[in-house]
């Protein structure tokens, strides 16, 4: 897609938003010797650039759900290992394990909304009968590790019905907007070279040299960036 240097993907937007600025402030010039680049040309170089953000905005909220839905179901995990023993513990004791059955099946199949009730009513549970399950084995603190989970759980749950899942993978027609982009900002910075060239300006449309300006602000450089002429 480069002619000779390497974009990566994340600067594709930043390189267009650079490119997009130069094109609007040097519009009527570089229009009136390319009558194609004109207000049409403009606006739908900015609405692909608008929706490629877009697009980016979505992944980043898709990737942030996925991070919590692992985080959610490894918790779910580790909880109904430790009720394994918290089953045995209460049959041991001759009491009725059927709520921790319940509980552990809610979590098994990711009913987090239920597991969290059963979690509370697991908890009452042992509370009317802590002596004899700890008698069996259980830690005096698990009640309290039970309260820890349901709000652990709860909290992760809520997170993650509430961040959007509009996210989409960069492949098929994703990557074609990518192309599309770049291929206007070819049309504006050939152009632009050809009208601002053996000028001082003229590197305000070399895409390599935009880019290696970009490199250098993110490590901490800059580069000023002159005004061109509007002849």
């Amino acid at each position: 897609m480069s002619k000779g240097f390497t974009i990566r993907i994340e600067e594709y937007v930043p390189l267009a938003e650079i490119v997009l600025s130069n094109f609007n402030r040097d519009f009527s010039t570089i229009s009136a010797r390319y009558s194609r680049l004109n207000n049409e040309f403009l606006s739908s170089f900015t609405t692909k650039l608008e929706a490629i953000k877009v697009q980016e905005k979505s992944i980043v909220i898709s990737q942030q759900r996925a991070a919590i839905t692992v985080s959610l179901y490894n918790e779910s995990d580790a909880l109904i290992g430790e009720l394994q023993f918290i089953k045995d513990y209460i049959k041991d004791a001759g009491l009725n394990n059927s709520i921790v059955t319940q509980l552990i099946h809610d979590l098994r199949t990711h009913n987090i909304e239920g597991a969290c009730d059963k979690i509370e009513s697991l908890k009452q549970y042992i509370a009317a009968n802590q002596a004899a399950i700890e008698d069996e084995g259980m830690a005096h603190e698990f009640p309290q590790k039970l309260q820890d989970h349901k709000v652990s759980l709860a909290q992760k749950n809520t997170a993650q019905k509430t961040t959007s899942d509009s996210g989409v993978v960069l492949t098929g027609t994703n990557n074609s907007n990518y192309t599309s982009l770049y291929n206007d900002i070819v049309k504006i910075t050939d152009k632009g070279k050809r009208v601002f060239k053996n000028s001082l300006f003229e590197d305000q449309y070399v895409i390599s040299k935009i880019l290696k300006s970009m490199r250098s602000s993110n490590q901490g450089g800059g580069s000023s960036n002159p005004t061109p002429p509007t002849a």
